[in-house]
């Protein structure tokens, strides 16, 4: 997603960084934690600013929501450019897929926390039901790639299912990821 430009005027920039700071708010705290004043104090404006650009909390959530969801597309989509450009032995394909899915290590527990809350909140829902979407036609042009069988929406539900099962355990995410998909390949 393109920076606002200097030309754009100072509105989009200052809009821009409302969604970004709601973004921020809704993969830290869960979508329920967005709040109007958090949010300005996190952008560095004012409270006002919320309800200038924003009809409601509803919509600015929303907002944020959509900004994580086109980031975590466009990794999907580079993992599966990748898978693309040439043959894969197994690992590397098992790697490229739990990069198109999970994010860095140290994000991994507070993104399936907030994935739990998002539900809850209407436009955050349909915005990562969108997102999942686009990330889930990555996966399977990633899966082709690779010549596997395996349907895009088994390997996401293998990775989510390995993912909070590691997560409650104590152990590892992206290892339980790659290992359970390694079997369902």
């Amino acid at each position: 997603m393109s920076e606002p430009s200097a030309e754009q005027g100072r509105g989009p920039r200052r809009r821009a960084a409302l969604v970004e700071a709601a973004a921020s708010l809704v993969l830290e705290r869960g979508p329920a934690e967005v709040t109007h004043r958090r949010v300005a104090e996190r952008a560095g404006a004012s409270l006002s600013a919320t309800t200038y650009y924003f009809r409601d909390l509803e919509e600015l959530r929303g907002a944020g929501a959509r900004l994580i969801a086109e980031l975590w597309a466009e990794q999907a989509e580079w993992a599966a450019e990748r898978a693309e450009e040439g043959p894969l032995g197994r690992e590397e394909a098992l790697e490229l897929l739990c990069d198109a899915v999970l994010p860095p290590p140290a994000g991994v527990r507070g993104h399936y926390e907030q994935l739990a809350r998002a539900g809850r909140t209407r436009d955050v829902a349909e915005a990562y039901r969108a997102g999942r979407e686009t990330i889930g036609s990555a996966v399977g042009r990633l899966l082709a790639a690779t010549g596997s069988s395996c349907r895009a929406e088994v390997a996401l539900a293998v990775v989510d299912g390995a993912v909070l099962a590691a997560l409650s355990e104590g152990r590892d995410p992206r290892a339980e990821a790659h290992r359970l998909l390694a079997l369902a390949l």
